[in-house]
């Protein structure tokens, strides 16, 4: 099996944990939350916005999960695009009959770890707002703020790196 096959899958197993930990938490949770819950915060973390608690985890399915498999299924669209629709640097030379393929891997393994990325953070935001619900209390600020800190830095990071990776071209010596 490949390297790129063992990280496809290892990326796979990671999101089911991700997901299994994110139904563990609502279903513990669920009976302890309120009718109506705090589903969005100003920047002290308090409560501006309720919803009843089905609401607001079907929300947390449909646009959270929605959300991730798009990512997930995202390099498959770039895929049947036709290549003039695709910004890359060097297009041409990465999406060549002969790298294309290899090109569509290296994405499909990056839009898999951003998806990991963001499920995390997702994971950490639902704990702080069932939490935050919980006890009746606000939003722990720093927390929050530090958690989008941290994903904010690893997705501009990830980018740099897949900036690096088409940004150049091998050399011809």
């Amino acid at each position: 099996m490949t390297t790129q096959a063992n990280t496809k899958r290892i990326q796979r197993v990671v999101l089911l944990g991700i997901g299994l930990l994110a139904g563990w938490s609502v279903s513990s949770a669920w009976h302890q939350l309120p009718p109506r819950v705090a589903s969005h915060f100003n920047a002290r973390g308090q409560p501006d916005g309720y919803m009843p608690r089905e609401a607001f985890l079907a929300d947390l399915a449909l646009l959270g999960g929605g959300f991730i498999v798009l990512l997930l299924l995202a390099p498959a669209l770039l895929r049947v695009l036709p290549s003039s629709l695709i910004n890359l640097p060097h297009r041409d030379y990465w999406l060549a009959p002969e790298r294309r393929n290899a090109s569509f891997e290296y994405i499909a393994i990056w839009f898999g770890w951003f998806a990991i990325g963001t499920s995390v953070l997702l994971v950490v935001m639902l704990h702080l707002t069932l939490r935050a619900n919980i006890a009746g209390t606000g939003l722990h600020p720093v927390a929050a703020g530090l958690s989008l800190g941290v994903y904010l830095v690893g997705v501009l990071t990830s980018l740099v790196y897949f900036h690096r990776k088409f940004k150049s071209l091998p050399s011809t010596a």
